[in-house]
């Protein structure tokens, strides 16, 4: 598996038993934050075996965690206006990118690790202008130190219609088009 700016290297060694193959990551980017870490470390554990993390990976990227405040403001308005709910970032995302009514927001799916709990999980958020502003965790709308996002923006309008179809909130990466 490969996220964009790392690599995924295999790398043999002798440990006196014979050859032991392992694969490691590389760094492309310099000055990588800490929840990045927590982000590989959760691509490896469970990859290969879950279909939404294959997708994430082989259309992702890493989003950057900077929004402009104005933008992080508005956002957080409209968050609480429709009315957050805690574990349940797909809806949020979802209704938040709708209720907006702005061509530069967007809906993301990915993997993320939240500021307080140094843990991967699969999340959605939305993004202002290619920025991640945080709708769900309730700490903040704008990323602190340590967290990290990687993810896959999806056209809302393929949101509705698969969250529609489906009659359920949750996911709707494995079912999109590229």
């Amino acid at each position: 598996m490969c996220l964009s700016g790392v690599a995924l290297k295999s790398v043999s060694q002798f440990n006196g038993h014979g050859k032991v193959s392992m694969n490691i990551w590389t760094d492309t980017e310099r000055g990588a934050p800490g929840g990045r870490e927590a982000i590989r470390e959760y691509v490896d554990a469970v990859g290969d075996a879950d279909p939404e993390i294959n997708a994430i990976i082989e259309r992702g990227a890493w989003r950057d965690t900077s929004p402009p405040a104005d933008d992080v403001e508005a956002i957080g308005e409209l968050a609480e206006a429709v009315g957050r709910t805690p574990r349940r970032c797909y809806r949020n995302a979802r209704e938040v990118a709708g209720a907006a009514g702005r061509d530069d927001v967007r809906y993301v799916e990915g993997i993320a690790v939240p500021p307080t709990v140094p843990v991967a999980t699969k999340h959605a958020w939305v993004e202002v202008d290619g920025s991640v502003v945080e709708v769900t965790w309730e700490d903040t709308p704008v990323p602190g130190e340590g967290t990290a996002y990687y993810g896959v923006p999806i056209e809302l309008d393929t949101v509705l219609e698969t969250v529609n179809d489906r009659g359920t909130d949750g996911p709707v990466i494995t079912e999109v088009d590229r």
